[in-house]
């Protein structure tokens, strides 16, 4: 998990050609931790390191497999699972989901992990789900797509977390795009 947990912060950076091989070289026994954790009922050490693997799943395109443990896990009694986990969970799921093209299927997680995050108090664990719910509505809603952006953004400033604006301006700016709000994006 240790291992999982810190490379997870480095697979979206030019350190990732370091930490990939390094993930490649232990996924047996990722696998074999996580399998354990599903079967023993050890649901939260299962479902923290597939979720420090998201990126990981995606770089090496096994999508689908860390969809299937995140669903797995997602699906079993969660009084073990603490809430920050299981929003964590929720927003790994829609990662992977928004990777595959499977809208249909996020928006309603990623209601559900933006309501985690709401509970939770965490400002930008509710921002990074206001960007993602704008990016599933872009297509058939641009005008709510456009509000959630707005939003979004307004949130990530108030958070401090000025790294994760890019995401939104750039939703924001196709759905004004798809509106013909020519002069605003």
């Amino acid at each position: 998990l240790d291992l999982a947990t810190s490379a997870a912060e480095h697979l979206r950076s030019p350190a990732q050609h370091f930490w990939l091989p390094t993930l490649d070289r232990e996924l047996d026994n990722f696998r074999e931790v996580i399998r354990r954790g599903i079967e023993s009922g050890q649901i939260e050490t299962a479902l923290r390191l597939t979720v420090a693997l998201t990126d990981y799943w995606v770089a090496r395109s096994y999508q689908k497999e860390g969809r299937r443990y995140l669903e797995e896990v997602l699906a079993m009694p969660s009084q073990d699972v603490t809430p920050a986990s299981r929003a964590a969970a929720l927003e790994a799921v829609v990662d992977i989901a928004v990777w595959q093209g499977d809208y249909a299927m996020a928006r309603p997680l990623i209601e559900q992990a933006l309501a985690r995050y709401r509970e939770l108090g965490d400002a930008t664990g509710i921002a990074v789900q206001l960007q993602s719910l704008g990016y599933a509505l872009s297509v058939i809603d641009p005008e709510a797509a456009r509000g959630l952006f707005a939003e979004s953004i307004e949130a990530l400033r108030a958070a401090g977390s000025h790294g994760l604006l890019g995401g939104s301006y750039v939703g924001k700016g196709v759905a004004e795009l798809q509106l013909r709000l020519l002069d605003d994006a």
